[in-house]
Order: C-alpha cells, then structure tokens, then sequence
C-alpha cells in the first residue's frame, strides 16, 4: 500500500494496482503499437521527438529556409570579418546597448 503524502491530514491510501503506468516513447508505429494492447497503460509521445518531428517540418518551408539563410549570412559577414564586428560593437555602445559576438 502507499499513501499520499501530499495531502496532508489525509490518509488515503493507495495499492500498485490503483498507481497508473504511463510510458514515454517515440512515435515509432512499433513502439506505439506495443503499448496500445495493453488498456491499463497509457503512452505519452516523447517530447524531445516531438519537437525535432515539428522543426524538420519547419526547415522544408520556402519562407523559413530563407530567412534562416538570411540570419545564417549576417551571422557569418560578422564572424569572418573584425573590421565589422568592431564596427558593430561600437555602434551597439554607442546605442547602449550590450556587446553581442556571432557563434
């Protein structure tokens, strides 16, 4: 038996057949179907794979394949050139604004 310990003055216990069984996967048909037969246990797509499903979806749009080239060439036109980064960090002071440096 266990007992909730979050509730305080409550005494209300619990046996591991009441706990559920949740699982977290990817969104492998395999792994999906495992888990479906089974009616006491719930599946919970993994997050992590969620979001790169959704961000390699993003990537094959024209609109965002171009402005993330865009932000790709600024971001290299600072980085290869120290003529310019100084530039733009004295212009970022003068604006007061903090110093920024390309990764």
């Amino acid at each position: 038996m266990l007992r909730d310990d979050d509730d305080e003055g409550s005494e209300e216990e619990q046996s591991v057949e009441q706990i559920p069984l949740v699982f977290t996967t990817d969104n492998a048909p395999a792994m999906v179907a495992a888990l479906d037969g089974e009616s006491s246990w719930q599946r919970v797509p993994c997050f992590a794979h969620v979001t790169a499903l959704a961000v390699n979806a993003a990537n094959k749009v024209a609109a965002i394949k171009k402005w993330k080239q865009h932000v790709t060439n600024i971001v290299g036109h600072f980085k290869h050139s120290a003529q310019h980064l100084e530039k733009l960090h004295q212009l970022r002071e003068a604006a007061g604004k903090s110093r920024l440096n390309p990764i």
